[in-house]
């Protein structure tokens, strides 16, 4: 075992992504990427250099538990540093980052993965995107997999359930002034 240790740059912003999925990515324009930077050293303190294989993990605790996702791959360590953007070999599915805190495993070449895991943090402007604030532009709401309101802004959803109960009957009103008297009609037929 190569006893490599990763040194303080390790997480640049992996960052708490409410939306990971591809169809959200193509309509929004957001990357589906999330960047890793470090600086290994190997045990006496000196940098790496050549190409190794990283195997990046995401878990759902931070020993033991359950890998949600898993990618390869190969990379260049230049005087020790190395740069990759997870999700590119593999798409990072929206369930990874639907539950609590994730830990970032790492285990480089036929060492044993690296302990302590990371926690993933967020970055400081998905902090806010755990509740929708201020104006939304969706194409379209969909909720428990069904469309409600559609791409051009039409509520489509079910309608029972929109239109409130009916309330009790006012109190009448005031009477209103006596109308003008109408035009005299014709006389009737003369009685027998």
């Amino acid at each position: 075992m190569n006893h490599r240790r990763l040194g303080a740059t390790t997480i640049a912003a992996l960052a708490g992504l409410l939306v990971l999925a591809a169809e959200p990515y193509a309509r929004a324009g957001v990357p589906g990427t999330l960047t890793q930077q470090g600086l290994l050293l190997d045990s006496l303190g000196k940098a790496v250099t050549g190409q190794l294989t990283f195997v990046y993990s995401i878990y759902d605790a931070p020993t033991g538990g359950t890998a949600l996702w898993t990618e390869t791959q190969t990379l260049t360590l230049d005087a020790g540093y190395f740069s990759s953007q997870l999700g590119q070999v593999t798409a990072i599915p929206q369930s990874v980052f639907s539950g609590p805190t994730r830990y970032l495993g790492i285990k480089i070449g036929t060492d044993d993965e690296m302990s302590p895991r990371q926690t993933i943090s967020s970055v400081p402007y998905a902090i806010v995107a755990n509740d929708a604030v201020g104006d939304i532009n969706p194409t379209s709401v969909r909720v428990a997999g069904s469309t409600v309101i559609d791409a051009t802004g039409h509520w489509v959803g079910p309608t029972t359930g929109l239109a409130g109960t009916v309330g009790p009957t006012g109190s009448t009103g005031p009477i209103g002034p006596t109308g003008a008297t109408g035009a005299t009609g014709s006389s009737g037929a003369p009685g027998t």
